[in-house]
């Protein structure tokens, strides 16, 4: 995808020869490689009323999400240990979205569970949780770009008074 803008990561990871070490994530993933052992879209499979035909089982498709949150939790905690003195050692929220049409708790309360054994279980300072939907997470993002600007002015002009 040379020159092309993207500003979401691919919900995409490949595993190795082995099948479950894995070798590629994100936009290192060359989703048109069809030999490769690719792994996408699995976030519907998440849902245990989600259809099967012929599809990866349930287990499957936590395990793949386990294996992705993983990936971007190192992703994350390399880079900040590069730029934060003491970054392993802070207090961090990962907070997630979770899709929209999701309304059981019980869905959400499981994706919770393997998202605190990716995360909480790694790092004692680092914890996960689950804060808007993907819609109200959206509508967050949207109104800080729109009132961005003016709103950090405003924090700014407290500063001088």
């Amino acid at each position: 995808m040379p020159g092309e803008l993207a500003n979401k990561v691919p919900t995409c990871i490949i595993y190795g020869s082995d099948s479950k070490t894995v070798s590629h994530w994100g936009f290192q993933c060359d989703i048109d490689n069809y030999e490769a052992r690719t792994k996408e879209f699995f976030k519907l499979h998440l849902a245990p009323q989600y259809v099967r035909d012929g599809g990866p089982s349930l287990t499957e498709a936590q395990k793949w999400f386990q294996d992705y949150i993983q990936c971007i939790y190192r992703h994350v905690v390399s880079y900040f240990e590069t730029t934060i003195p003491q970054f392993v050692m802070q207090r961090v929220e990962f907070i997630f979205s979770v899709p929209t049409t999701w309304k059981d708790v019980r869905m959400v309360e499981e994706i919770r569970r393997l998202l605190m054994q990716v995360i909480d279980a790694r790092n004692p300072n680092h914890r996960a949780r689950i804060g808007l939907t993907e819609a109200e997470a959206a509508a967050v993002y949207a109104g800080n770009e729109h009132y961005g600007v003016s709103h950090r002015s405003y924090k700014l002009s407290n500063v001088w008074h």
